[in-house]
């Protein structure tokens, strides 16, 4: 049997990368790769000429809508996203809110099998509450929004917009994941920047490392994702929020256990307040 495609946005970052890298072992679907980066773009086409790679942004109508009528689209796995903690609203709303949408309206418009959106756990915030459930982030929404952040604000309303148009149009093949704090040996955030930070002696714990690591490996989101495309279209999980995550642990336990076995604890580990460390971060990278 001919094999299905997956396209897959942001296919150049540490998820998409993962995910691309994941269905070619499986060696049963075709993956159509979008990354805006053209750097990330050779490294996809250095992995497998089987993967068909177009560089562009999801911004790019047109650019989008030549892939959806030059291949039979069948699943969207869709990562690109702007994500920082700081930034200008309206870059993070037009990537992460409008070119989402315009995306998955095009999905629709093509009868793709599923959509499955990458969204985040930072809908709840910063400090969301511990084993927090999917439906707690209507709770938490308007204190989330008060802080104005850019990602957690566009992150909400994206999910609202997609849920908007599942809600108008049952058709929509639409599943939104919110996975914790993606860990892996490519995870910049939480493996290889504080490595890094660690080897030029600037590592320090925020807050006394007190804070929780909701962690997800990337091996079990690639997995879940799979088993959504086996599955999908499927009345039971379509239209459906999910949160994923593995296991939790504090931020002072995971970098001791991460620097030993690394042999990086020659230094003793030091704390600095939280939102001074992410101005010195923003500073350094």
């Amino acid at each position: 049997m001919k094999k299905q495609n997956v396209l897959i946005t942001g296919a150049g970052g540490f998820v998409g990368k993962s995910f691309v890298e994941y269905l070619l072992k499986k060696k049963k679907y075709n993956v159509v790769a979008l990354e805006i980066q053209p750097s990330k773009c050779k490294v996809l086409e250095s992995i497998s000429k089987e993967i068909l790679v177009y560089n562009g942004s999801t911004t790019d109508e047109s650019l989008l809508k030549s892939i959806f009528d030059n291949h039979k689209i069948d699943y969207v796995y869709h990562t690109a996203a702007i994500v920082e903690e700081y930034g200008s609203m309206d870059d993070f709303y037009r990537i992460n809110v409008d070119a989402t949408l315009k995306l998955a309206e095009l999905a629709m418009k093509h009868n793709v099998k599923a959509f499955i959106h990458l969204s985040s756990v930072m809908v709840y915030g910063f400090d969301y509450p511990f084993m927090v459930k999917e439906e707690d982030a209507i709770l938490l929404k308007e204190k989330v929004l008060k802080t104005k952040n850019p990602y957690c604000v566009t992150k909400i309303i994206g999910e609202e917009k997609l849920l908007e148009l599942y809600n108008n149009h049952k058709n929509f093949n639409l599943v939104i994941i919110r996975p914790g704090d993606i860990i892996g040996i490519e995870s910049q955030p939480w493996i290889v920047r504080p490595i890094h930070l660690k080897k030029r002696l600037l590592f320090a714990l925020p807050n006394h490392g007190s804070g929780i690591l909701n962690l997800l490996y990337i091996e079990n989101l690639n997995d879940t994702i799979f088993t959504i495309i086996e599955k999908m279209p499927d009345k039971k999980i379509k239209g459906q929020v999910f949160n994923l995550r593995d296991e939790y642990i504090t931020v002072k336990e995971f970098y001791r256990y991460l620097f030993e076995n690394l042999n990086l604890n020659h230094v003793k580990l030091f704390s600095l307040n939280a939102n001074l460390m992410k101005f010195l971060i923003g500073i350094v990278y």
